[in-house]
């Protein structure tokens, strides 16, 4: 009963950590719950979520400078001379992009929009076509 109540005030005094906490709860001898409370609250019912997800560090992804082409092997492209393609437009930050990936040879390929314009989309679904021709 005394977790509940200790996660209880430490959810409306907004302290993330237990470390936090119990530091406030040492200062206080007149709290209504001791830090042996906010430990079993914390055993109980784990960690707070804001106190973990605040601590992720973002990282930077890695950009590929120079694309390479992939060449596929003969034995690959004999035996899927008819590909299937899988397309969808996708907004990142408002900006589109052109994505495809061939149903069996799970090759993907992603392409910059200058905008939604159907004649814009065709130029990239054209782009896509002449790389697999080139395969």
């Amino acid at each position: 009963a005394n977790a509940n109540k200790a996660r209880c005030l430490q959810n409306i005094m907004g302290f993330q950590t237990l470390k936090e906490f119990s530091k406030m709860l040492a200062t206080r001898p007149d709290a209504p719950v001791t830090i042996d409370d906010a430990v079993a609250a914390e055993d109980i019912h784990g960690k707070i979520l804001g106190g973990i997800k605040e601590k992720t560090v973002y990282q930077k992804g890695k950009t590929m400078k120079n694309p390479q082409r992939i060449t596929l092997s003969v034995r690959i492209m004999e035996r899927y001379q008819r590909v299937i393609l899988c397309i969808d437009v996708m907004k990142v930050n408002k900006i589109p992009f052109l994505i495809t990936i061939s149903k069996h040879i799970k090759f993907g390929t992603v392409q910059l929009l200058s905008n939604m314009v159907g004649s814009t989309m065709l130029d990239g679904l054209k782009k896509t076509y002449a790389l697999y021709a080139r395969q």
